[in-house]
């Protein structure tokens, strides 16, 4: 499973779960990084980041759509608040500048 795959919080917890996956997928993750901010410099990290808090930010959207359509309260509120959270956070690093 790769991280494009994921839509719902069991396919996240089975994505963490998978060990041997994710420290060979940090490694490259690791790497690619690394490439990239010896490319690019530090702005590609603030690309990076902006993005996954982009997915992040849908999935958690989704989330609470779903939650809301199976009449979960509770739930949606708190998908939707974390979604805004990482708002927040994305609206801050779009905001660095180099």
């Amino acid at each position: 499973m790769d991280f494009e795959s994921i839509n719902s919080v069991n396919d996240l917890i089975d994505y963490n779960n998978s060990t041997s996956s994710k420290d060979k997928k940090n490694e490259e993750i690791k790497g690619q990084i690394l490439e990239l901010v010896t490319e690019f410099g530090p702005a590609a990290v603030t690309e990076i980041v902006s993005d996954t808090l982009s997915k992040l930010i849908a999935l958690h959207d989704r989330m609470a759509d779903s939650e809301f359509e199976n009449g979960d309260k509770d739930s949606t509120i708190a998908w939707s608040e974390d979604s805004a959270r990482l708002g927040i956070a994305k609206a801050i690093v779009d905001s660095v500048e180099f």
